[in-house]
Parts: structure tokens; C-alpha cells; sequence
């Protein structure tokens, strides 16, 4: 850029919180994805470079260059700046997130954070020496300092330091929010709100002791306006609060005896639960109340999954059970006496188990029904362990039961029997699993060796049937829940094996570090290992299977919800209408389902390379965007908000005909198999529905007006028409339709109308009125014009005329015509 040094300069505004946090909303960090945060931050600084000839070298050389006052002549300088700071930030605190399985990339993170630390004093540095930017934009540079210098100092535990620079920088945004205008007040303060949590626990860590209460309390009070990071940092800050109290429990009292407790879990969970007596007294809200026992019991059901972990596994080692160490959970689930099948004799273990079976159902039938309860549970005991001794004879059913018996009731088991049941099944699910070498998905056939996976792919493919025989939607929703649970614990372990294939690999060359980032992303690259290969495909196919059975679960939430409406006012063409209390929630469903679709789209490998697939795929994207759009409309018109209600059903109506059109067999590009993978009902139920959709959104639309007009009249009472002077005002009910239509008439005198008219409409015959046509005009002002006598001109000529008598004359007159007389 050439400026010429007489121009003077005025000074600019640049809104520094305001773009950093829309960059990082808009780019991965409302899901905490700070790797997609950081290479968007990259792509940005190299196109700013570019545009400002501010670029350090080229491809085959690196020439850095630092900013100078001189060099600064555009703002964009400044947000440049900026971003580099962000870029910094962003490396650190992905690098965070995976330092706690690889130790040593804590210290680059610490790296990362004086890198930032450093450029943002040299742009502070600089600040005096410019004069384009004005104090707002110099208030919020040195806020924006403060700020990252008190996360060094936060990761570093220096606890002082980084309170004093976290509250000046609290002080400053303080300052901001009462200079600017209510619009921009919101960025503001979200950056007090995140402020707060890191200043109470540096204080928590000084050593106030009232500092973790309120991290609770902050956690508490507002769940639901907390964005995806400010909630992973109160909860991430709390859990070390906990922790660090937490230590000091080695103990606890109870009904007379003293229980030790060594799992860190149930220490958190033990000292939580003494805190919340306090603080349940304090909390006045009904939300407020609600949010402290869901996160007691979260951690809870934390610390008993751990302690039930750890007696499973005291369990399997215990000297006294010989024999198959497959035979603890059958020891753990009864008496600890028996030894069933601990010589894999599963046939007579089969029948003695039956026959203490049969004898149990004889004494259930003899007693009276306050001991029924205790034969219950022992039958309720036995039938697992008969049905994995069938499982292992061969019976194929086997293992589907005891799926069964495990979704039929999940919270009516005790400790041991659920031990027993989850045990028995990942056995049954083991002795399964080993036969699934490979899966064809999209006509290729992908390897399997993973343990988890083969489990998860044996699920999912026995779970159709499950669904289908189930009728209850408890139990429906249990299989889900084991399928996605399954799925997840899959892609986990798939995801550790890709990356340790990827960091292994030798054509991966520089800091291996790396291997995190290629792993979470392009997993279409070929790194020339079949391995990585074959680990990647499988890698998005279980992804694939994830998405796809939450999507079935979703739409069985939302088929459950509309069935349970009452037909007619709630419910019309299997839709809720407008008279149902509560659209906004249907329209979450709808939107989960419509994340659950870009997600799948968006799934690298095979998925990127069938064009017929994606279409189907985003057509049924744009299907549920329509009863979203539908749904939020609803819940518009529940808050009387009828402008943004209509616009809404137009939207819906639009997506849903652009929908049905996509869904079209004459113009669909996918093949059968590909629409049979699909998720989500096949293209011509969905058209079906959608016609149903833009009916009745129609029919909402002209309620919504309705309602919009007789809003207007409550709010401004009925219109009347004042005559006239000279004129007298005439019943409505006299009028016809046509001369009326800017008058609301009630109904009876509309039924009036109809009595006093032939024709209550129109004029018939129509009125006769004057038309205006084309004038005639007549010449008639020649009749009237008076014009001057020529009588002494006429004598001249006639006295010249006898001068010229004769025959030469006559000759003359028709040769030459003579000569005219010339008047003097």
C-alpha cells in the first residue's frame, strides 16, 4: 500500500472481542474443536498476507518480517496481529486437550502460550506510536493481554499471577461494557461470564475456600445460557476443585460402620453430596435446585461405574475362583459358593440350573406374596446363566435373549445381576464376533480385526430384528442406547489404532505429534499404508453407523411424541398443530436430525465418492429442515410473534416442495442399495408426508393471519368509519360484498346480508354510470367570420378588359394573356 505522508489519518474503531469470538463461533469452537479453529486462523493469515503484500517470503524461502508503526497504515495490520495470537492460543489448547494421554505436549502447550504472550505485547508495544486506532480499540488490546497473559500464567499454577492479570482484564471489559451500545453489550459480557470461573478457581487454589462453592453455583444458575466452552471449563475447573478437596476423604460413616474409600470417583462423589445440603438450603429457584441434583447424581453414576469396574475386576482375580476366569461373573451374581461351568460343562450346568428353576417356580406358587419377592429375584438370576449355558451348546437365540432380558429392565436389577448380564453378554458377544472377518458398505469390502468393531457391526445387524419384535418404547430405546454405546467404544478404539498407524507410519514425516491431526480429519488421504487405509474406512463407516441409528432413535422420539397427542385439536395429518403447548420441543428433534445428516454428508471416503447417495442424503436433509422450519414456526405463534410465524411456513413450504421434487424417481441419481442404507424412511413415504406437511403448513398460515388480524382489532378495538358531512351511513348488512370490503362486518350480519339479497355479492344487473367517451368536434366558427369587400378591385379588372376588344386584342389575350393591371 502507498500512502502519501500529508494525509492525515482518522482514527479507527476495530471491535477486537467482537471478531475474535464471531470467528470462533463460526469455526469450529461452539463445538470445541479447536484443530478446526486453528486451520481456518492459518487460511485466514495467508489470504490477509496476500491481500496486504505483508507475505514472509516465499515457497522456497521463509523471510520473517515484524511489525513496525511504519509498516502499519490499514487496520487490517492490526487484526492480522490479531489472528496470530488466536493461531497461537488455538495450538495450545488443542494441544491441551491431548496432553493427557502424551505428557510431553503439556510443555509445547506452555510453548504455544508465551508465543502468544509475546506477540500480544508487541502489539500493545505499539499501540502509542499509531494513530489510526482510538481508545476503544487501545482498551480492549490491553484487555485482550491481560487476558492471555493470565492463561499462561493459569496453565503455568501460578496462581497470583494469573488472578491479578485475569482481573484486570475483567476491569477493562467492565469499562468496555459501559461505553458501548446495548447491541454490542452481549460479547462483553459472555467474556465476563467466562472470566469468572478461572478467577474463583485461582482463588480456590490460593486457598479461599468458599471459591469452590460458588464454582458450583456459577455451574448452576445458568446451564442452559452457557456455550459449549464455557461449560467445559466450569466443569473441567470443578473436577479439579473436587479433586484437589477430595484427597483429603479417606473415609466414610455409615449406619455404624466405617467404609474406606480409595476411588478417586466416589471420594468426588461422597464429598459433593455432604456440600449440596448447604447449598440445596441456599438455592431458591426450582432450576436452580433441578441443576444440583443432576450433577450429584452425573457423578454418582460415575463413581459407581468405577467401583463396579474395580469389583469386576477383584473378582476375576480372586485366588479362590479356580478353573475358567470366564466363570467370574457367574460367581459374582449368585452365592460366590457355586462353580457353574467352571470345567465348560455347559450341558449339565444347564440342567441343574433348570432344575433349581422348576423347584424356585414351585415355592413361588406355595408362599404367601410378601416372600414372593426374594424367589422372584433368584429366578429372575438363573434365567441369564441358562441362557448363556444354551448360548454356548449353540443355541443361536441364546445371545439375543439375554439382550432381551438386559433392555426388558434395566433399572429394576440389582448390582450383581447386572454385573452378571453385562458380563455374560460381552462373552456371548465374543464368541459372535469372531467369526465377522469383513463388511461390504457401498460395494466395497472393508477388513475387520478390531475386537470392539466386530462387536459393534454383530449389534447392530442383530438389533433390526430386536426392533421389530419390540412394541414398547422403553425397551425399544435400550437397544439404541446399547447400539450407540457399542458404536462409540468401536470408533474409539478404531481412532487410537489409526493414530498410532499414522504416527508409525514412515512416509509421515516431522513431528509426530501430527498424527492426532490426520487421524481427526482427511481420512481420504492415502499415507501409502493399507493399513492406514483399511483403518480409515472403517473408521467412517462406524461413524456412519453411529449417525445413522441416532437418527432412528430421533425419529422414534419424534413418531412417540406426535402419536401420544390427542387427535383433532393437537394433531392433524399425523402433524402437531398450533393448539399443541410445547413445537419448541419437536423442532430440537428436527434440528439433532438435520446436524445428524450434515454430519453424514460430510464423512470423508466412500461416502464423498457415490454423488447418488449424497443426493439422497441431502434430500432428506432438506425434508427435515422443512418440519423444522415448521415446528419453530409453531412455537412463533405461541408467543404471538405472527410476522416471523408466516414467514417460517413459507420457508417450510418452500424446502418441502424443493424436497419433494429431489425425491422424485424420474429424477433420482441413486441406486436401490444405496437408498436401503440410507437412514430415515425410503424416498416415497417421505414425499407422502411432505404433501401432508405443505397442507397443513398452508392451513396454519391462514390461521396465523387470522389470528394476526384479530389481535390488531383487540389491541386497537373495533374500526369505525365516520360519513361524510352530507352523506348518512349505511348498514353493513344492506351492502353487498363488493361495496364493503373494507369494512369488517361480524357473522350475523353477514347472515343478514344473504336475506336482503338476491345476489349477496355483486350488483345484479349491474348499475348503469355515465362513461366517458370521445368528443366531436364542428367547424363552425367560418359561418361567423365578416370578410373585407373587393368590389372596387373587381371594376378595375373588368373596365382593363374592354380596353382589349378586338381582333388583335383577342389574338393578343390568348397568345401573350395581355397585361395585368398594375395597381400604383
Amino acid at each position: 500500500m502507498e500512502t502519501s505522508e500529508n494525509t492525515t489519518t482518522t482514527p479507527s474503531s476495530i471491535p477486537v472481542l467482537s471478531l475474535v469470538k464471531s470467528a470462533q463461533q463460526q469455526h469450529g469452537l461452539r463445538h470445541g474443536d479447536y484443530q478446526r479453529y486453528h486451520q481456518y486462523i492459518s487460511r485466514k493469515l495467508r489470504r490477509m498476507r496476500k491481500s496486504l503484500h505483508f507475505q514472509q517470503g516465499n515457497r522456497s524461502k521463509v523471510v520473517p518480517k515484524k511489525l513496525t508503526p511504519d509498516i502499519v497504515t490499514d487496520p487490517r495490520f492490526i487484526i492480522l496481529a490479531i489472528f496470530e495470537i488466536e493461531r497461537s492460543w488455538a495450538y495450545a489448547m488443542q494441544l491441551k486437550a491431548e496432553s493427557s494421554t502424551e505428557v510431553r505436549k503439556r510443555f509445547q502447550m506452555c510453548s504455544r502460550l508465551r508465543k502468544a504472550v509475546a506477540r500480544a505485547e508487541l502489539l500493545c508495544s505499539m499501540e502509542d506510536d499509531l494513530s489510526l486506532l482510538d481508545a476503544q480499540t487501545k482498551l480492549e488490546l490491553r484487555a485482550y493481554k491481560q487476558w492471555i497473559r493470565g492463561i499462561l500464567f493459569f496453565e503455568l499454577q501460578n496462581w497470583a499471577v494469573a488472578k491479578e492479570h485475569l482481573e484486570s482484564a475483567q476491569a477493562i471489559y467492565d469499562v468496555l461494557l459501559q461505553m458501548v451500545d446495548e447491541d454490542s453489550q452481549a460479547v462483553y459480557k459472555s467474556r465476563i461470564d467466562d472470566l469468572l470461573p478461572q478467577i474463583r478457581y485461582c482463588a480456590h487454589s490460593i486457598g479461599d475456600e468458599t471459591a469452590a462453592t460458588d464454582l458450583q453455583r456459577m455451574r448452576n444458575q445458568a446451564p442452559d445460557g452457557l456455550t459449549l466452552l464455557s461449560e467445559l471449563q466450569l466443569d473441567q475447573l470443578l473436577g479439579q476443585a473436587r479433586s484437589r478437596q477430595a484427597s483429603q476423604v479417606s473415609e466414610v460413616d455409615w449406619l455404624g460402620t466405617s467404609i474406606p474409600v480409595k476411588s478417586e470417583k466416589a471420594k468426588i462423589a461422597i464429598l459433593t453430596v455432604e456440600e449440596s445440603k448447604s447449598e440445596l438450603e441456599k438455592e431458591e429457584t426450582l432450576q436452580a435446585r433441578l441443576s444440583i441434583y443432576e450433577s450429584i447424581l452425573k457423578l454418582c453414576v460415575e463413581a459407581i461405574t468405577s467401583v463396579r469396574d474395580e469389583l469386576r475386576t477383584a473378582i476375576a482375580s480372586e485366588p479362590s475362583v479356580t478353573g475358567d476366569k470366564n466363570t467370574a461373573s457367574v460367581v459374582a451374581s449368585s452365592k460366590y459358593g457355586q462353580t457353574l461351568g467352571s470345567e465348560k460343562n455347559w450341558a449339565v450346568a444347564k440342567e441343574h440350573l433348570e432344575s433349581a428353576q422348576a423347584i424356585y417356580d414351585v415355592l413361588l406358587q406355595m408362599v404367601d406374596e410378601d416372600s414372593q419377592a426374594v424367589y422372584k429375584s433368584r429366578i429372575d438370576d438363573l434365567l441369564p446363566q441358562i441362557r448363556y449355558c444354551a448360548h454356548s451348546i449353540g443355541d443361536e437365540t441364546a445371545a439375543t435373549d439375554l439382550q432381551r432380558m438386559r433392555n426388558q429392565a434395566p433399572d429394576g436389577l440389582t448390582l450383581l445381576s447386572e454385573l452378571q448380564l453385562d458380563q455374560l453378554l460381552g462373552q456371548a458377544r465374543s464368541r459372535q464376533a469372531s467369526q465377522v472377518s469383513e463388511v461390504d458398505w457401498l460395494g466395497t469390502s472393508i477388513p475387520v480385526k478390531s475386537e470392539k468393531a466386530k462387536i459393534a457391526i454383530l449389534t447392530v445387524e442383530e438389533s433390526k430384528s430386536e426392533l421389530e419384535k419390540e412394541e414398547t418404547l422403553q425397551a425399544r430405546l435400550s437397544i439404541y442406547e446399547s447400539i450407540l454405546k457399542l458404536c462409540v467404544e468401536a470408533i474409539t478404539s478404531v481412532r487410537d489404532e489409526l493414530r498410532t498407524a499414522i504416527a508409525s507410519e514412515p512416509s509421515v514425516t516431522g513431528d509426530k505429534n501430527t498424527a492426532s491431526v490426520v487421524a481427526s480429519s482427511k481420512y481420504g488421504q492415502t499415507l501409502g499404508s493399507e493399513k492406514v487405509s483399511r483403518l480409515q474406512l472403517l473408521y467412517t463407516y462406524l461413524q456412519y453407523l453411529k449417525l445413522s441409528k441416532t437418527i432412528d432413535r430421533t425419529l422414534l422420539h419424534i413418531e412417540t411424541t406426535i402419536s401420544s397427542l390427542a387427535q383433532g385439536s393437537h394433531k392433524r395429518n399425523q402433524l402437531a398443530t398450533s393448539a399443541y403447548p410445547k413445537p419448541q420441543e419437536l423442532s430440537r428433534l428436527y434440528d439433532t436430525l438435520v446436524q445428524n445428516f450434515q454430519e453424514i454428508i460430510s464423512l470423508p471416503c466412500l461416502v464423498q465418492d457415490h454423488v447418488g447417495l449424497k443426493d439422497l442424503l441431502y434430500a432428506k436433509m432438506l425434508s427435515y429442515r422443512s418440519y423444522r422450519c415448521y415446528y419453530l414456526a409453531l412455537a412463533y405463534n405461541c408467543s404471538k410473534k405472527y410476522v416471523e410465524c408466516s414467514a417460517l411456513l413459507t420457508r417450510a413450504i418452500q424446502h418441502a416442495e424443493k424436497a419433494i421434487t429431489s425425491l422424485k424417481h424420474s429424477t433420482s441419481t441413486w441406486t436401490k442399495a444405496e437408498e436401503c442404507i440410507a437412514p430415515g424412511p425410503g424416498p416415497d413415504a417421505l414425499s407422502k408426508s411432505l404433501q401432508s406437511l405443505i397442507l397443513q403448513a398452508e392451513s396454519e398460515d391462514f390461521t396465523c393471519k387470522a389470528a394476526s388480524m384479530l389481535d390488531k382489532v383487540e389491541e386497537n378495538g373495533p374500526v369505525s368509519i365516520t360519513p361524510l358531512a352530507g352523506t348518512t351511513e349505511v348498514d353493513p348488512s344492506r351492502k353487498v360484498l363488493t361495496d364493503r370490503l373494507d369494512i369488517y362486518v361480524d357473522e350475523k350480519s353477514v347472515e343478514k346480508s344473504f336475506n336482503n339479497f338476491i345476489y349477496p355479492f355483486v350488483h345484479l344487473p349491474p348499475k348503469f354510470r355515465p362513461v366517458p367517451v370521445k368528443p366531436i368536434f364542428f367547424d363552425l366558427a367560418l359561418n361567423h367570420i365578416n370578410f373585407p369587400s373587393l368590389d372596387d378591385k373587381i371594376s378595375l379588372k373588368a373596365s382593363t378588359s374592354s380596353k382589349s376588344s378586338g381582333l388583335t386584342g383577342l389574338m393578343r389575350g390568348w397568345l401573350w394573356r395581355g397585361s395585368e393591371p398594375t395597381e400604383s
